[in-house]
């Protein structure tokens, strides 16, 4: 019973090493030192069987098999520290495993064979403990050369674990060389125990079990610092995508100024002609003005030329004003009212359409959403004028629809048109960067990609939505003041 309770702690170690590391290579399937540890550890809990056995025999036929089954458990012992070997020193033992195999599978063939390795009787030998022995079988000259050629392997392996702590500067690999120099130690001495040289308790077994827990907590702890180090990687990661998302946001905002000033490029040409209409008529009625002053006469055609100046200087300042906004690069956030700023683009877009498209907009008044009114005059503009050269390019007479209405959590823009609209190969591609279906050198397909980036920097989303005729895209963007979620009192959910 004693030496049954000694061998319950080792026992323990190792069939938690066992599944400690079985259930690190489970969920990592990549980790094979893992799974070569479990099976260390497994062959170390087989191993404690036989010294268990042995300690605990009360006759010579219990000695007998106690010895064989302990021969047999050095076999995948002996083929795991091969395999550490080669690790250590970095080679292929091609002949030692085989070797180390065959032999103790004969040592234990032959134990089996009646007075072949033993002899008739049997003896009493101490463990050392006070009180402590048990029954053990005679040998004969051969039961005791086995145990030495086992020995000499022992010492290989002490000689082994050496070298591998003076060839490696780092703490794990010492301490793994001063284990291996100890289990090799306890193999000489269990050796020596079996071919009954001298009396000691068998201590390999208990080395043994303990190495592979020693060993476990090292591949844990290379373990955790692997996740430490993933970690840091993450959160240098993580850092770099957010500097980069940062820059992108800021290039955003510089393509959508590059592409409101284009834009302004195209407007400019044209609208010289709208400017020179009303200076032309400002210029007459100047002039005209000048013949009245000179008559000196109080004429009521005075009154009514002076309007007609005025209401072209208001449309040169609209103009100009419009022209100013759209330039500006520098908006800011605040609250701005989504119908005001179509209004304020009207004048430019109506220009643009240039008299064959129609332009109609029923602009409902909506809450204020928090934006910047630079950058959603950019969205309005981007989708008219592409609903603008849609319609003129379908070859017909067409219009667009611009409309703009509100619920309790968002504000909607609503732009439609008349031409032939997106074709569904093309309409799951229409927000990608640099794609257009415009001829070469007639669009940079940035025109919708930037509307997006927009929309989404204001919290919103656009979408194009099914139509039976033209393309129809809408705009949410979310109000700036929402109206609070009603709260209902007194609902009963118990089902009763």
């Amino acid at each position: 019973m004693s030496a049954l309770v000694m061998f319950v702690a080792p026992l323990v170690f190792s069939l938690f090493s066992a599944g400690v590391n079985f259930g690190v290579w489970f969920h990592r399937r990549s980790e094979h030192s893992h799974r070569a540890l479990a099976l260390a550890s497994l062959s170390a809990a087989f191993l404690l069987i036989g010294p268990c056995l042995l300690l605990a025999s009360d006759s010579r036929d219990e000695a007998i098999f106690a010895r064989t089954l302990l021969s047999l458990a050095c076999i995948p012992i002996e083929i795991r520290t091969v395999r550490l070997v080669e690790r250590a020193y970095r080679v292929k033992l091609r002949w030692q495993a085989p070797v180390w195999v065959c032999t103790t599978l004969l040592w234990g063939a032959l134990g089996a064979l009646p007075g072949v390795l033993y002899g008739p009787g049997a003896r009493e030998r101490d463990m050392l403990f006070p009180g402590a022995s048990y029954v053990d079988v005679e040998l004969n000259w051969l039961g005791s050369a086995f145990p030495i050629v086992f020995a000499a392997y022992g010492i290989w392996l002490a000689w082994g674990a050496h070298r591998v702590a003076q060839a490696r500067a780092d703490s794990d690999s010492k301490l793994i060389g001063v284990v291996s120099f100890v289990s090799g130690a306890t193999v000489v001495s269990d050796m020596l125990v079996l071919g009954g040289f001298i009396d000691a308790p068998l201590l390999y077994a208990f080395v043994a079990a303990s190495a592979s827990l020693l060993y476990t907590s090292l591949l844990l702890r290379r373990f955790v610092r692997g996740l430490g180090r993933v970690e840091a990687s993450a959160d240098l990661l993580q850092r770099a995508a957010e500097s980069r998302a940062h820059e992108l946001r800021e290039t955003d905002l510089r393509l959508a100024h590059g592409a409101r000033l284009a834009a302004l490029g195209t407007l400019a040409a044209g609208l010289a002609h709208e400017i020179n209409n009303p200076a032309a008529f400002i210029r007459s009625n100047l002039n005209y003005l000048d013949e009245l002053a000179g008559q000196d006469r109080d004429d009521p055609e005075l009154e009514e030329v002076l309007a007609e100046t005025e209401e072209g200087v208001v449309r040169l300042r609209g103009i100009v004003d419009e022209l100013l906004r759209m330039s500006r690069g520098d908006g800011g956030f605040g609250e701005v009212l989504l119908s005001d700023v179509v209004d304020g683009a009207l004048p430019t877009l109506r220009f643009e359409a240039r008299g064959d498209v129609a332009i109609e907009a029923k602009l409902a008044p909506v809450p204020p959403v928090r934006g910047d009114r630079n950058l959603l005059g950019q969205v309005v503009a981007n989708l008219v004028i592409n609903a603008i050269q849609s319609v003129r390019a379908a070859g017909a007479g067409g219009g667009v629809h611009i409309a703009t209405f509100a619920d309790d959590r968002r504000a909607v823009l609503e732009v439609s048109d008349t031409g032939p609209g997106v074709p569904p190969e093309v309409a799951q591609r229409i927000f990608e960067p640099f794609f257009t279906t415009k001829p070469a050198g007639q669009g940079t397909g940035l025109g919708l990609a930037v509307t997006r980036q927009l929309v989404e920097r204001h919290g919103g989303r656009i979408a194009l939505l099914p139509s039976e005729r033209g393309a129809r895209f809408q705009v949410e963007l979310p109000l700036a003041n929402p109206a609070p979620a009603p709260i209902v009192h007194g609902v009963d959910f118990s089902g009763s």
